[in-house]
């Protein structure tokens, strides 16, 4: 249908996914990463079914963030097929994020690959059957794709923007002189959401999406997802000048796998000829990366008293015809940047009044760490608990005892602060 593939022409050249919240990587490199796991999606779209020779678009992406290091790589497979054209194409990218306050992040990604354009003359009618362009043939074109991004982000909410098909390659199928008018054009993509708890079963999720383009009226989704115990979803979606959207899904209890419908109810002219589009989401996710990290190797000195505990212990040991012992690995590790709470203390003390000021210095220090490491068990009860519910960490948004892990590791920090304290007293 030449009418058909002319008003694509016009259009925005990139594919359009209602779903976007669930694979947001797919048009912005800057979330490569940006999860505590690697995750693989596959995106499916039958766009205005019903219209000869319609869109329809396959994406695969897998992205995931470096163990230790603030970084994530990723890449993805693409095609879409819109009557006798089509594009093929994979891309990879990379991100950096870095923290930008004590609980939101920054990401920038770069992305770049190879794409594949094809046009199939045979299956287009000419208005002039002596056009060289395409003389009934099969034509394809290898061009490269780069596109970047940058995304600010927190557990509950981002806001990005991305430019895909910066550089704007031309589509030049013929050795003839003229140039043809074909090109790539750079969008620019904006977007942001927030996640809204109502109570421990409920959270609401409103977000938008502005899509523009040289020489194109800029184009609006606004959309809204209720979310049922972090495992149901259902949502709708408003789009300028194309459609209405119902959204659903679920994800499984212990979060490993997404599975996501939307139907598109296309509004204007084309409404007449299309029985809407159709589109399919699978999302799996592999291990939590970040959160299985080891603690930090960096050692620290034991306090004054550790240091000399530690030496009258190797004086006895001589005496005694022993050998002398390394310093112990609990005044060598762990200090307060990086620590390690998944770490099994082997006690069961419970925690104390604060210390008066008639007690030593020794004594004072031996009960701030009977407070730390009643503490540091309640972390890990909590980390227990979360991952019995099925959530990643018990620093998920969902977890109905979240709050009490955030002031448990607020305590941790302050008893460490304390301990320092004490240590120089003591030097």
């Amino acid at each position: 249908m030449i009418l058909l593939v002319a008003s694509v022409s016009r259009a925005q050249q990139l594919p359009i996914f209602t779903q976007y919240l669930f694979n947001k990587y797919v048009f912005n490199p800057a979330f490569t990463g940006t999860e505590d796991n690697f995750s693989a999606t596959a995106n499916y779209r039958y766009q205005w079914q019903g219209v000869t020779d319609a869109p329809r678009t396959y994406v695969l992406s897998v992205h995931g963030p470096h163990k230790y290091k603030s970084f994530g790589l990723g890449g993805a497979l693409y095609t879409d097929v819109t009557g006798p054209t089509s594009k093929t194409g994979m891309y990879l990218s990379y991100a950096y994020n870095f923290k930008a306050t004590d609980y939101t992040k920054i990401s920038f990604g770069l992305s770049g690959g190879m794409m594949q354009y094809r046009v199939d003359g045979t299956k287009i009618t000419l208005a002039e059957p002596g056009d060289i362009t395409l003389a009934n043939t099969l034509m394809n074109k290898i061009i490269p794709d780069f596109g970047f991004g940058g995304v600010w982000y927190s557990d509950d909410f981002f806001l990005g923007i991305s430019v895909p098909q910066f550089i704007q390659t031309k589509l030049d199928f013929t050795d003839d002189s003229k140039q043809t008018l074909s090109q790539l054009t750079s969008h620019l993509y904006l977007n942001g959401g927030y996640n809204f708890i109502i109570n421990d079963d409920f959270s609401i999720e409103p977000s938008t999406m502005i899509r523009m383009s040289s020489g194109v009226i800029p184009q609006f989704d606004f959309a809204t997802k209720l979310i049922f115990q972090t495992n149901y979803y259902l949502g709708a979606m408003a789009r300028t000048q194309d459609a209405f959207a119902l959204i659903t899904g679920y994800m499984t209890p212990n979060g490993k796998f997404n599975f996501g419908y939307a139907y598109d109810v296309t509004v204007g002219r084309l409404g007449a000829y299309s029985n809407g589009s159709h589109e399919l989401m699978i999302k799996a996710t592999f291990g939590d990366i970040k959160q299985k990290r080891p603690a930090r190797k960096r050692k620290r000195r034991g306090s004054k008293m550790e240091r000399l505990e530690w030496k009258l212990k190797n004086l006895e040991n001589q005496e005694n015809g022993g050998s002398i012992e390394e310093e112990s690995n609990e005044t060598q590790d762990g200090d307060m940047d990086y620590y390690d709470d998944t770490k099994k203390d082997q006690t069961t003390e419970t925690n104390t009044e604060e210390s008066d000021d008639s007690k030593t210095i020794g004594e004072r220090i031996e009960e701030v760490e009977r407070e730390d490491r009643a503490l540091r068990a309640k972390v890990r009860a909590l980390r227990d608990d979360a991952e019995s519910q099925g959530y990643g960490s018990p620093n998920d948004t969902g977890y109905p005892r979240r709050q009490e892990y955030l002031e448990a590791l607020e305590k941790i920090k302050a008893i460490y602060r304390k301990k320092k304290e004490l240590d120089g007293m003591l030097d």
